[in-house]
């Protein structure tokens, strides 16, 4: 054996272990996220819907640094966007639906950990139950959608809050 072939298979190590530990981190949070409560209410009638927008994370709510797998939004990509009278639902691309509810706020960056846009280019959702909030960001393929989008969501917010009261 010559110092080629030791080199090839140190690297071929090397590299199997990256792969092994990456496919047991990914194992992980998608386990951990199919453990995040899920909406069992029903969110109304469709309000609007956007055909094509790009989901690109989810994250813990108390740590955006943190990635977080629920059922149906483990891949970013293309997504259909249905706002509905008290949430919403995104279905990406090749996925199961998933309902964003309830939604707790809504707001615009230009980061997450998985994107970086122009100032206000991403929306982040809130949503989720009192003890496990995510945030998911997606982004619109126009401004006008987006500034739809997030008038939609804030009047969802402020009818839950009305009704709280």
């Amino acid at each position: 054996m010559n110092g080629y072939s030791i080199n090839v298979i140190v690297c071929a190590g090397i590299v199997v272990l990256a792969l092994t530990g990456m496919w047991f981190g990914w194992r992980k949070r998608s386990i951990s996220g199919e453990a995040l409560p899920r909406f069992t209410g029903t969110i109304g009638e469709p309000v609007k819907i956007f055909e094509r927008v790009f989901y690109v994370v989810t994250t813990d709510a108390a740590d955006r640094r943190e990635r977080v797998l629920p059922p149906g939004l483990k891949y970013r990509g293309w997504a259909r966007f249905v706002i509905a009278e008290s949430g919403a639902v995104l279905q990406v691309a090749g996925e199961d639906p998933t309902t964003l509810a309830p939604i707790t706020g809504v707001s615009l960056t230009g980061t997450s950990i998985a994107k970086a846009v122009e100032a206000a280019g991403l929306v982040v959702i809130s949503w989720g139950e009192p003890d496990k909030r995510v945030e998911t960001h997606i982004r619109f393929t126009t401004t006008e959608e987006q500034e739809t989008a997030v008038a939609l969501l804030e009047n969802i917010i402020k009818k839950k809050e009305t009704v709280a009261c």
